[in-house]
């Protein structure tokens, strides 16, 4: 299989791409899909890796050469597939969970070399304070690493912005790249700690020099950029989706949140949200795409909403159940807020209108066995005193 190397290649702009008549050859793609990414989250470079997975892992591995100690605000849920792999190379992860909201800020101190975010941590939707965290972090000459696939490509939140020093995203459920090779990215950003640390190889060359001991199959296809400003167009109107797509978010979570059968439901854009008071502080491009809720404790409201969702599910909307809380997890992707409020307000209508009925049934069922109870009770009395008189 022939293999190019990134090295022996010159680095054309865009403008001059679009000028070659024969199709872009691989590296040219994927170096242009860098920029327009690195560009898109307000970095500096940016290095594409076919997984998340491997993204995270070769960024952690560069971080942290002779191992050390990751501090994340991620839950362990999120790691639990790659923990051992990390073990073997000497990396050990405390998790911020299994502590006190401020106990984090003293385990900081105790030798840890880098410190981990999620922008949205999904079990619990929580928005941390950002700017603090990577402020306290970098007191300390800790690198702070963001997981941002649910920061809508810097739409929403773009971390770099705040001084972090890297953002990992994860792009395989993003249409735009869902059918190439390429499905994660690490970005730089320049405000970070070690973009100007000369002490440090990381920084300005950790991303470079991977690029270019790179390998890349010929036959591997990335995104096509067939006329001027074409992949740039492209990415930012991916990114510009995300808008949207927490715009219907946004609907969808305020009607729920007015409506009888909602317990509780938990999404950054409310003002009833723990995490509202910090997504109003950073998030720029809405509050985010997924919001969860629970119903009242009730075993046949919960059972028969999991039937409804199960059974018709509207393009878009992704429904996750938590089957040990009870919590339903709701994902948007589509900007056709009309139709997903539509789609919930039938799957409410039909579960609102089936509980009455249900209820209806057990009162009458009630009241049958009272009248029955009173009926035999007064069959028996009349019973007893027909005996007497005889």
């Amino acid at each position: 299989m022939t293999a190019i190397t990134l090295s022996n290649r010159p680095v054309y702009t865009l403008s001059e791409i679009n000028k070659i008549s024969h199709s872009i050859s691989t590296n040219h793609q994927l170096l242009e899909v860098e920029k327009q990414i690195a560009s898109i989250e307000s970095g500096v470079n940016a290095l594409a890796k076919k997984t998340f997975r491997s993204a995270r892992f070769s960024l952690i591995k560069n971080l942290l050469p002779k191992g050390g100690t990751v501090l994340s605000f991620q839950s362990k849920r999120e790691w639990l597939e790659d923990t051992a792999i990390f073990q073997r190379k000497s990396v050990s992860i405390i998790y911020t969970e299994n502590y006190s909201a401020d106990d984090w800020e003293s385990i900081l101190t105790n030798a840890i070399d880098v410190v981990y975010i999620s922008t949205i941590q999904q079990q619990t939707l929580n928005v941390q304070d950002y700017g603090y965290i990577i402020q306290k972090a970098h007191s300390l000459n800790i690198p702070v690493v963001f997981d941002n696939t649910f920061g809508g490509l810097g739409h929403i939140y773009s971390p770099l912005k705040d001084g972090a020093d890297f953002v990992l995203i994860d792009t395989s459920s993003i249409e735009l790249f869902s059918k190439h090779r390429v499905h994660a990215f690490i970005v730089e950003g320049e405000n970070g700690i070690l973009h100007s640390n000369k002490d440090k190889v990381l920084g300005k060359t950790v991303l470079g020099v991977q690029k270019n001991n790179r390998i890349l199959h010929t036959k591997w296809t990335y995104l096509f950029a067939d006329k001027e400003d074409y992949l740039e167009k492209l990415v930012k109107k991916a990114s510009r989706k995300f808008g949207d797509y927490s715009r219907t978010a946004n609907y969808v979570a305020r009607w729920l949140n007015n409506q009888e059968d909602i317990m509780e439901i938990n999404y950054p854009g409310l003002k009833s949200a723990e995490s509202h008071i910090h997504a109003e502080l950073y998030f720029k491009g809405g509050y985010g795409y997924t919001f969860k809720f629970s119903l009242w404790d009730n075993d046949y409201s919960y059972s028969l909403l999991k039937g409804l969702f199960r059974s018709g599910n509207v393009n878009g909307v992704q429904v996750e159940v938590d089957s040990e809380r009870k919590e339903f997890f709701i994902q948007i992707r589509t900007e056709d807020y009309t139709r997903v409020l539509n789609y919930f307000q039938k799957v409410f209508s039909i579960l609102k209108g089936s509980v009455e009925f249900k209820q209806n049934i057990t009162k009458e069922n009630k009241l049958k066995q009272v009248f029955d109870f009173e009926l035999k009770q007064l069959l028996t009395a009349n019973a007893t005193t027909y005996k007497r008189r005889n």
